[in-house]
């Protein structure tokens, strides 16, 4: 398969009468949606999303914002929560996680939140097992997850709409034999403050 940044396929692709459609992504991504089909889809794959509103991170007051970390992190620590939970097995020894990420200037932040998970929780000590940093142009499964990535956003601008529906492309790309395979988790304003408030009533608690 050829490189690729799904967000500059779709913009560059050359189409007659004005904008792009739901049908055209179908379309220009076949050949991709396909790989993910058969390499990760059938084979098990969960594509999980985590959404933290910078919005909702922003209303939180100061003493809140001591218990919940900056949306990229909280989503990353989210999603590797949840990675554990769809992955693990009571009956394989080898359920372990693997971290992929593409490079970027927050890799020392979240290795930092890698680390300090792996302190912080017994289950993960023991199956979080590797990260590392890659270059997308040469890691085909990161650009599978800017695919679905690019799509769930261009899905999410249209939720609440009148009318709206899936759109076709996000379902090629999570069903699997006629079933929905994406988890979605989504850190609004009030889900924030909730986070936050639970997690300083549990450290009140300890305090006592």
């Amino acid at each position: 398969m050829p490189y690729l940044h799904t967000a500059h396929k779709l913009n560059e692709f050359p189409l007659v009468g004005g904008g792009i459609t739901d049908s055209d992504i179908c379309l220009i991504l076949a050949p991709f949606i396909e790989a993910v089909k058969a390499t990760l889809l059938s084979e098990g794959a969960v594509p999980i999303c985590v959404v933290t509103d910078c919005d909702g991170y922003d209303q939180l007051t100061q003493k809140e914002k001591k218990f919940v970390r900056p949306p990229e992190e909280n989503s990353f620590e989210v999603a590797l929560l949840h990675s554990r939970h769809a992955l693990k097995s009571d009956l394989s020894i080898s359920d372990g996680i693997s971290v992929q990420m593409d490079e970027s200037s927050n890799v020392p932040r979240l290795y930092k939140r890698y680390q300090w998970m792996k302190q912080q929780h017994e289950d993960l000590r023991v199956n979080l097992g590797a990260i590392c940093f890659v270059d997308d142009k040469r890691h085909v499964p990161v650009q599978a997850a800017d695919m679905l990535g690019n799509v769930l956003l261009k899905t999410w601008r249209i939720a609440g709409q009148p009318g709206a529906t899936l759109p076709q492309s996000l379902r090629e790309l999570t069903f699997w034999n006629g079933s929905p395979k994406l988890q979605i988790i989504h850190f609004d304003a009030h889900n924030i403050k909730a986070l936050a408030q639970r997690r300083m009533k549990s450290a009140d608690k300890l305090a006592e």
